[in-house]
């Protein structure tokens, strides 16, 4: 099952939607930002950069705050790294 970490209140609330939307099926982990979650090894194995959102994948891989790289990088045709593309980037960017 996918897992997907995220702040309540935060730009990571619109692709919980719309992850809920499109009914993928996902586990959610609310990283406390106050607390420091995001610097604690736990998160930074799965984001090194320690920025929020990311989707955790089925087979591991992690698609982070800006998926651009994720998609760019490995060309893919997966309709659910599009999707979270197209969610995560603004209209006005490249």
């Amino acid at each position: 099952m996918m897992k997907f970490y995220m702040t309540p209140g935060s730009c990571s609330t619109g692709i919980h939607i719309l992850l809920e939307e499109i009914g993928l099926v996902f586990e959610a982990y609310i990283i406390d930002l106050l607390a420091g979650d995001q610097y604690k090894d736990k998160y930074l194995a799965i984001n090194p950069k320690g920025t929020i959102p990311t989707l955790l994948r089925d087979d591991g891989t992690a698609i982070p705050d800006s998926p651009r790289h994720q998609y760019v990088c490995t060309g893919t045709n997966d309709p659910w790294t599009r999707a979270i593309y197209r969610a995560m980037i603004p209209a006005s960017s490249p």
